[in-house]
């Protein structure tokens, strides 16, 4: 049950967590964070949340000391907002900026996890046919302004390219209209390196393969011809 991160980063001013946070700390104490059990599914956790918070008791309910609101088991997994939730939620964070130190926990809170290949299903199917209007495109451009990118993510992102399959035809293979043939290149220390011209899209595809075998030494996507 590792729901507390998400309850240490509720501060909005009249949030009832935070009202007893406040109250906490103003006279030098902490919130007590513990974790009773780990490596639980979703039904199980709630089982053991609500258990948890019928042994020990609510203090709204004057049956104990826990600042739970519910007798728990309700988290919000699956829970779809409306269009009209979704816009009003839209509009109340519109010209909000989170502070540095807010950040910092949502960084805490993040790290180490990582996607499963469920959850990255989803985000695709989810941002499918999707197009970035200009505005949206002229903001990431001015964030992502004179940043740059460190060693280990540029080898994370090659990495991630190398494997990555095609969109569409063949890996690696463009049909080159001036010519009238089908050419195949191969990214190679950031540079793109052109192999050759062929008669079929699937010998150049063959080219491709190889040269993922001469450059990559096997360590990448090949073309299934």
């Amino acid at each position: 049950m590792r729901r507390q991160p998400s309850h240490d980063l509720d501060f909005t001013p009249k949030s009832y967590i935070h009202r007893w946070w406040w109250f906490l700390r103003s006279i030098g104490l902490e919130p007590i964070r513990f974790v009773v059990v780990d490596n639980l599914t979703e039904a199980e956790a709630f089982a053991w949340e609500r258990g948890l918070i019928g042994m020990i008791g609510r203090f709204d309910l004057k049956q104990g000391p826990l600042f739970n609101l519910t007798d728990g088991g309700d988290g919000v997994s699956g829970c779809k907002f409306t269009a009209d939730t979704r816009r009003k939620l839209s509009e109340a964070k519109k010209g909000k900026t989170l502070s540095a130190d807010h950040c910092r926990k949502l960084s805490e809170v993040h790290k180490g996890k990582t996607r499963s290949k469920e959850h990255c299903r989803k985000l695709s199917v989810v941002h499918k046919g999707k197009t970035r209007s200009k505005e949206h495109c002229r903001k990431l451009s001015v964030a992502l302004k004179g940043r740059t990118l460190s060693e280990e993510a540029r080898r994370k992102l090659s990495e991630a390219r190398r494997h990555a399959p095609p969109k569409g035809g063949f890996k690696g293979v463009s049909f080159w209209k001036q010519q009238g043939r089908w050419r195949a290149c191969i990214s190679v220390n950031g540079e793109r390196r052109f192999l050759s011209c062929f008669q079929t899209d699937v010998e150049a595809a063959r080219a491709y393969n190889a040269a993922v075998d001469k450059y990559w030494g096997g360590d990448g996507w090949k073309n299934p011809v």
